[in-house]
């Protein structure tokens, strides 16, 4: 009956590791930005550097009264059908939920993951 239980622990211990690990694989940035707090950010325009699929992608944000008034890809290099797809939704979510706390648009994940990470850099300079 012990040695069930061990290999249970074991199993168990094995799932969560190998889960966890897979996470921080497919969200490698999952740690890097600490959540954004609007109400610190003064007004102005801020431009943040990421990427999407390809290298280099920037974002201009504007903040006014703490709140997001406006984003726009400044700078990218990303497969055009999927940046247009991406961009108008995304541009959409984050006005308005106020956040880069946002999902993704499908089949557009990387020009997503792209303007958000670009958006987060932009206020983290910001704040």
């Amino acid at each position: 009956m012990a040695n069930k239980r061990y290999w249970l622990y074991v199993s168990g211990l094995y799932l969560v590791i190998s889960i966890l690990m897979f996470a921080l694989v497919i969200y490698p940035n999952i740690f890097k930005y600490p959540r954004v707090q609007l109400r610190t950010i003064q007004d102005g325009v801020y431009i943040g550097d990421s990427h999407g699929h390809y290298p280099y992608m920037q974002v201009e944000v504007t903040i006014k009264n703490h709140r997001i008034i406006e984003v726009k890809v400044i700078r990218q290099f990303e497969t055009e059908k999927y940046f247009e797809r991406a961009v108008p939704e995304m541009y959409r979510r984050i006005l308005k939920y106020q956040s880069v706390e946002v999902d993704t648009v499908s089949k557009a994940t990387d020009s997503s993951i792209g303007i958000l990470e670009g958006v987060k850099d932009a206020l983290k300079k910001g704040g």
